[in-house]
């Protein structure tokens, strides 16, 4: 769980200088850079991994618009930070061998030794007037997933662990991926390579357990405790959805619940049901485990703000679900 640095201070002074333009200049759309500029050659158009001669180190990437990997989109992190995943380079049709490029070496050494580099973007094909690309900034490698590294900003990588950010990394894919996915009804493919396998378990994991910001406001409002048991073991608590996801617009706090992931299973399969006007929970008379009927009867456990509660439109439309599937 260590803090990593990525300080240049240590490095050589025209290492310092070359890396100190990518802050310089960060927010600018621009051009490659060329060594006629600063002097020092910054990127190239031959690689997309720019490892000056005699370096160990990578002094710069860039992304591309196009590019046949899931790579390159930039996902918030924290409040100003960002984290995104590389590819490394192909060399060659053996993937040891890519491994064990100059280039894709060079990236490593960086991962291994703390050292930053920088990072463009580009905005702008060739095809459209000249490529164009925006400077991202300087860049901290800090871990690697099978052939992609993950990268982040400086501060992000001073302030989280490697395996905070690759957490958020995935969970910010996983999120993309069930937001391209409800829009097409479906995920569009299968997994390519065992990155995008990973994204595609971790979306699993987030459809179950809640997208990002709607899972933290139910945690929020409901304290962390399943709202039919009071469980609060955070691993085994659901953001449920009252009315079926439908988009954004959908995953709001008052069309959510915190269930065990076990009653969230029980609620979305009509088994179990909650009366919108006594918010008592009923349970379905095809259930006959013990620990389920005791819950009947019971009534919800509220959020303390009123703004937080379910809204009665939800419970009413879930609520008459239920009954038709268990007639009085």
């Amino acid at each position: 769980m260590a803090i990593h640095n990525f300080l240049i201070d240590g490095l050589s002074e025209s290492h310092q200088l070359q890396l100190k333009w990518f802050e310089v200049n960060k927010g600018e759309t621009r051009p490659l850079p060329t060594a006629a500029e600063t002097g020092h050659l910054l990127a190239t158009h031959a690689r997309g991994i720019f490892k000056p001669k005699d370096w160990s180190h990578a002094l710069s990437i860039r992304i591309m618009l196009e590019s046949r990997y899931n790579d390159g989109e930039f996902f918030q992190i924290g409040e100003h930070g960002w984290v995104c995943a590389y590819h490394q380079q192909l060399t060659s049709t053996t993937l040891n061998e890519s491994r064990n490029s100059y280039s894709n070496l060079a990236l490593q050494t960086c991962l291994d030794e703390q050292v930053p580099i920088g990072i463009l973007k580009q905005v702008q094909s060739q095809d459209s007037g000249g490529s164009r690309y925006l400077v991202i900034g300087l860049g901290a490698i800090v871990g690697k997933i099978d052939d992609y590294f993950v990268l982040c900003d400086v501060l992000t990588a001073r302030s989280f662990s490697a395996e905070e950010v690759i957490k958020s990394l995935l969970q910010r894919e996983a999120e993309s991926l069930l937001s391209q996915s409800s829009q097409a009804h479906s995920i569009a493919r299968e997994p390519q390579d065992s990155y995008e396998q990973k994204i595609f378990v971790w979306s699993q994991i987030v459809r179950r357990q809640g997208q990002g910001s709607f899972r933290r406001e139910l945690l929020r409002a409901y304290q962390s405790k399943c709202c039919m048991t009071e469980t609060t073991d955070v691993a085994v608590l659901d953001a449920a959805h009252i009315t079926p996801y439908g988009g954004r617009s959908t995953s709001t706090v008052r069309n959510g619940l915190l269930l065990r992931t076990d009653l969230h299973t029980l609620f979305d399969l009509g088994l179990i049901g909650i009366e919108p006007v006594t918010l008592s929970i009923h349970v379905h008379k095809s259930i006959g485990e013990p620990t389920y009927k005791a819950l009947h009867g019971k009534t919800l456990r509220l959020p303390s703000s009123e703004l937080d509660c379910p809204g009665r439109e939800y419970l009413e439309r879930k609520w008459a679900e239920y009954q038709s599937s268990n007639p009085t």
